[in-house]
Protein backbone atom coordinates (compact mmCIF):
# COMPACT_ATOMS: atom_id res chain seq x y z
CA UNK A 1 0.00 0.00 0.00
CA UNK A 2 3.24 2.05 0.00
CA UNK A 3 2.20 2.83 -3.69
CA UNK A 4 -0.58 5.13 -3.01
CA UNK A 5 -3.91 2.48 -3.53
CA UNK A 6 -6.22 2.38 -0.48
CA UNK A 7 -6.86 -1.22 0.60
CA UNK A 8 -10.24 -0.83 -0.25
CA UNK A 9 -9.62 0.48 -3.51
CA UNK A 10 -12.16 -0.91 -6.15
CA UNK A 11 -14.78 -2.17 -3.52
CA UNK A 12 -18.07 -0.45 -3.38
CA UNK A 13 -18.63 1.18 0.17
CA UNK A 14 -23.10 0.55 -0.61
CA UNK A 15 -22.72 -3.04 0.85
CA UNK A 16 -21.94 -1.91 4.03
CA UNK A 17 -24.42 1.11 4.12
CA UNK A 18 -27.05 -1.16 2.82
CA UNK A 19 -26.33 -3.52 5.57
CA UNK A 20 -26.50 -0.41 8.03
CA UNK A 21 -30.24 0.77 6.06
CA UNK A 22 -31.49 -2.58 6.58
CA UNK A 23 -30.74 -2.88 9.87
CA UNK A 24 -32.46 0.31 10.68
CA UNK A 25 -35.35 -0.43 9.08
CA UNK A 26 -35.71 -3.84 10.77
CA UNK A 27 -35.00 -2.33 14.34
CA UNK A 28 -38.48 -2.11 16.38
CA UNK A 29 -40.15 1.54 16.29
CA UNK A 30 -40.14 3.44 19.56
CA UNK A 31 -43.44 4.00 20.79
CA UNK A 32 -44.13 7.18 22.82
CA UNK A 33 -46.26 6.73 25.37
CA UNK A 34 -47.66 8.74 28.37
CA UNK A 35 -46.17 5.57 30.84
CA UNK A 36 -42.19 6.86 31.75
CA UNK A 37 -40.00 4.48 32.95
CA UNK A 38 -39.30 3.35 36.41
CA UNK A 39 -35.10 3.47 35.87
CA UNK A 40 -33.37 6.09 38.01
CA UNK A 41 -29.82 5.34 37.11
CA UNK A 42 -28.58 2.65 39.33
CA UNK A 43 -28.28 -0.22 36.78
CA UNK A 44 -27.08 -2.81 38.49
CA UNK A 45 -28.54 -6.28 38.44
CA UNK A 46 -29.01 -8.51 41.48
CA UNK A 47 -27.44 -12.03 40.68
CA UNK A 48 -30.16 -13.39 43.26
CA UNK A 49 -33.52 -11.90 41.48
CA UNK A 50 -32.41 -11.28 38.35
CA UNK A 51 -33.77 -7.72 38.70
CA UNK A 52 -32.04 -4.32 37.75
CA UNK A 53 -31.58 -2.79 42.00
CA UNK A 54 -32.60 0.32 40.40
CA UNK A 55 -36.09 0.18 38.73
CA UNK A 56 -36.94 -3.66 39.66
CA UNK A 57 -37.22 -4.68 35.97
CA UNK A 58 -35.79 -7.81 34.25
CA UNK A 59 -33.40 -7.37 31.06
CA UNK A 60 -36.38 -8.51 29.22
CA UNK A 61 -38.42 -5.67 30.62
CA UNK A 62 -35.54 -2.74 30.57
CA UNK A 63 -34.75 -3.87 26.86
CA UNK A 64 -38.03 -4.25 25.22
CA UNK A 65 -39.71 -0.69 27.43
CA UNK A 66 -38.74 1.72 24.35
CA UNK A 67 -41.21 -0.55 22.05
CA UNK A 68 -43.89 -1.30 24.36
CA UNK A 69 -47.57 0.48 24.05
CA UNK A 70 -48.94 1.36 27.41
CA UNK A 71 -50.65 -1.34 28.38
CA UNK A 72 -47.35 -3.48 28.25
CA UNK A 73 -45.67 -0.66 30.51
CA UNK A 74 -48.78 -0.24 33.13
CA UNK A 75 -48.45 -4.17 33.10
CA UNK A 76 -44.79 -4.07 34.11
CA UNK A 77 -44.82 -1.21 36.60
CA UNK A 78 -47.46 -3.00 38.11
CA UNK A 79 -44.96 -5.82 38.42
CA UNK A 80 -42.20 -3.58 39.41
CA UNK A 81 -44.61 -1.99 42.71
CA UNK A 82 -44.94 -5.47 43.83
CA UNK A 83 -41.59 -6.14 43.47
CA UNK A 84 -40.15 -2.47 45.74
CA UNK A 85 -42.60 -4.13 48.23
CA UNK A 86 -40.91 -7.04 48.56
CA UNK A 87 -37.41 -5.67 48.60
CA UNK A 88 -38.65 -2.73 51.31
CA UNK A 89 -40.39 -5.57 53.39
Amino acid sequence: MTDGTHRNAGRSAEPGRARRQNRRRNRPQRVPGAVKSPCIGVCTLDEATGFCQGCHRSLEEIRDWMILDDDDRRAIMAKVVVRRGVVAG
